[in-house]
């Protein structure tokens, strides 16, 4: 079935749903999609999900991910030095935290670093910081689509319903994480918890 896309009101960016996948055309959606299927093209063994995102890391940007006993934010990003570090006393309270950081660095790689020299990208532990600077919001975009690819997402959700909790672990992320996709695809109206 094909589906009819229709614009949601008063967005521009996202799409109301109607068939099978939404035409998001937004830089940080096509560029983890693209990322995705060019894994996925050059290891087809590597399972479709949950998502190898540390191998992604490492073997199409040459990243080397560390686990941080010293840094503050959740994640930075060295594109110098072709390395991510995430917070490692973070990781080992929310150990789902670290996919969702490192997907969130790789995405500030792709979209903010071509041509930087030197630059440190970062993510706030902070919640709430983040979604105030527009980078971040199109890193952690990048991050949900490339750990949790619509298609995918919908098609686990058809056969096993919208529990998030059952299709986080499914997907290997975080509840909160899965229950926000959950609410932007459309497929829940139940918006999550602010806190969560």
């Amino acid at each position: 079935m094909s589906g009819r896309f229709l614009p949601e009101q008063g967005r521009s960016r996202r799409l109301s749903y109607d068939g099978e996948v939404t035409v998001d055309r937004s830089p940080e959606i096509v560029a983890a999609r693209s990322v995705g299927a060019a894994f996925r093209a050059a290891f087809p063994t590597a399972g479709a999900v949950p998502v190898a995102v540390e191998d992604i890391a490492e073997s199409l940007f040459s990243l080397r991910v560390i686990d941080d006993e010293h840094i503050v934010e959740s994640g930075t990003l060295d594109p110098s030095l072709g390395v991510v570090r995430v917070n490692a006393a973070e990781c080992s309270l929310a150990p789902l935290r670290r996919r969702f950081t490192i997907a969130h660095e790789i995405g500030h790689l792709v979209l903010h670093a071509p041509g930087a020299t030197g630059a440190v990208f970062c993510r706030v532990v902070d919640p709430a910081e983040p979604a105030a600077r527009p980078i971040e919001r199109e890193a952690n975009r990048f991050a949900a689509e490339l750990l949790m690819p619509e298609d995918l997402v919908r098609e686990a959700a058809a056969h096993l319903g919208t529990d998030a909790a059952a299709l986080a672990d499914r997907f290997q992320v975080s509840g909160p994480a899965m229950g926000w996709r959950l609410f932007n695809l459309g497929l829940t109206t139940a918006r999550p918890d602010q806190s969560a």
